[in-house]
């Protein structure tokens, strides 16, 4: 994949095939060596870019155990095309195969979610139900002196405060937060605003989302926060604000200085 005046281009820059050489199959690597460019345009602006290749220019690089002195070219095709703008080509251009949105996986995988979620539901109910109907026929029988057992052992963990209520509650208001971003990215994707052929539409609006949805993030910890009878406000709510932000933080910095070491464009 690479990227012609902001509009995403694919090919291929090689292939692998198969060839029988003294009775063994050997896997042989081509590298292409001419790629050609069709560069659709209506007079003031950049359309479509097409990138193909000479399948008869190509290089065997699978000894690589020697450096091989490649020499490339390339051809750019200029066309006149009949649309009018870089939008309306779009409208019209298939996307490539791996990229179309499988909408039948899709809705195959929430519907399979969805049944797994109410089987879980319903034996659980079903489990609840049993033991409260068992518990309530004990104590008619033995007058209110009934053993604890099932679900009775556990409710006083159940309800009791967590030790780190910071922690606890700035975790439920970040993991609220990131899903709101995963639903909210899904669904303009759907809509066909993230897409692949506007770069950078998706990290726009994942972080206009992430900021978009902090309140929910601080709404949510600290109405638990609250409610767990916390006292420490100001470190709820600093936990709260860079549980996430901050491990991120640190990761792309390190990231951006790798790829600065590297001299990477993406630095």
């Amino acid at each position: 994949e690479a990227s012609a005046d902001d509009l995403p281009v694919w090919g291929f820059i090689g292939d692998k095939e198969k060839q029988l050489v003294h009775g063994e199959n050997v896997t042989v690597y081509n590298l292409f060596t001419h790629y050609i460019f069709t560069i659709a345009h209506n007079g003031e602006q950049v359309l479509e870019v097409n990138w193909e290749h000479d399948p008869e220019d190509n290089l065997d690089i699978t000894d690589a155990t020697n450096p091989i002195d490649v020499h490339f070219k390339y051809t750019a095709k200029w066309v006149k095309s009949e649309h009018a703008s870089r939008e309306h080509a779009l409208e019209h251009k298939e996307a490539p195969q791996h990229l179309e949105i499988r909408w039948f996986s899709i809705f195959n995988s929430i519907v399979t979610v969805l049944l797994l979620t109410g089987f879980l539901a319903t034996i659980l109910m079903r489990v609840l139900k049993n033991d409260f109907t068992r518990y309530a026929r004990m104590e008619e029988e033995t007058g209110g002196d009934v053993e604890e057992s099932g679900w009775k052992l556990v409710h006083g963990d159940v309800f009791r405060f967590p030790d780190s209520k910071e922690l606890f509650c700035a975790i439920l208001g970040n993991g609220l937060q990131l899903l709101v971003v995963c639903l909210g990215v899904l669904f303009l994707a759907c809509l066909g605003v993230a897409t692949h052929n506007n770069r950078g539409a998706l990290l726009v609006s994942a972080l206009l989302i992430f900021a978009l949805s902090s309140c929910i993030n601080g709404y949510l910890s600290g109405s638990m926060y609250a409610k767990l009878e916390g006292t420490n406000w100001v470190w709820a709510l600093l936990l709260s604000y860079f549980l996430f932000l901050g491990p991120l933080f640190v990761v792309a910095t390190f990231l951006n200085f790798v790829a600065v070491a590297y001299n990477s464009s993406t630095a």
